[in-house]
């Protein structure tokens, strides 16, 4: 058989392919944790839930910093699905929401009398607080692994940090509806913390199973 030949067989039966399909999967699954993780939160919730809370704003800047770390750990995501992509180029982005959550707790801790740091700093739940987000963001990243195993990444660390990055941000979101502590120092800390480890930790198991 010819070369012309064999290629002229090959190429018969190939189909067009959808550029879009990982990035439709993947938003779908993204919004289908979240979705779950805040239907559990809600159906856990006690009632008078919203009495617990000094101050709605609080509230909305629990939920608003989750937020931001899932869509914009999404986008990075994304970005990082395609073959050959590193976690170099847009690494950095995915520190924003932090560094600025970080800079806030310092301008409260320097408004604020030294005896009050440790009630702003760690609170009364932060071993909830951790927990809750690391169990939510395990069972979110269930679902995102199944998604990111749809594409073909090469930097799989890189992959696997955002993957539980964005995990960690869902579970931040369900347990701001939990959280009866109020300080920028407690979300800073505690959820920044919990949000990272579950990055490092999907580093470490994305180098295993995203392997293609």
């Amino acid at each position: 058989m010819k070369t012309d030949d064999l290629i002229d067989i090959l190429s018969a039966e190939v189909n067009a392919v959808d550029p879009q399909r990982v990035k439709r999967v993947v938003l779908a699954f993204v919004s289908a944790a979240l979705i779950l993780a805040l239907a559990g939160s809600v159906a856990t919730l006690d009632a008078g839930w919203l009495d617990k809370f000094n101050s709605l704003g609080y509230l909305t800047l629990k939920i608003s910093f989750g937020v931001s770390v899932v869509v914009l750990g999404t986008f990075l995501l994304l970005s990082h699905l395609r073959p050959g992509s590193k976690m170099q180029t847009f690494k950095w982005f995915a520190l924003l929401p932090f560094g600025a959550v970080i800079g806030f707790a310092i301008l409260e801790l320097a408004l604020s009398p030294a005896s009050h740091w440790n009630s702003l700093v760690v609170g009364t739940h932060w071993l909830e607080c951790t927990g809750f987000i690391v169990v939510t963001a395990f069972g979110s990243s269930i679902l995102l692994l199944l998604a990111a195993r749809q594409a073909a990444p090469t930097d799989l660390a890189g992959t696997g940090a955002l993957l539980g990055l964005v995990s960690g941000g869902i579970g931040a979101v369900a347990y701001a509806l939990h959280c009866a502590d109020d300080s920028v120092s407690f979300i800073a800390v505690w959820y920044g913390g919990a949000i990272l480890f579950c990055s490092v930790a999907g580093a470490l198991v994305g180098s295993r199973l995203l392997r293609w």
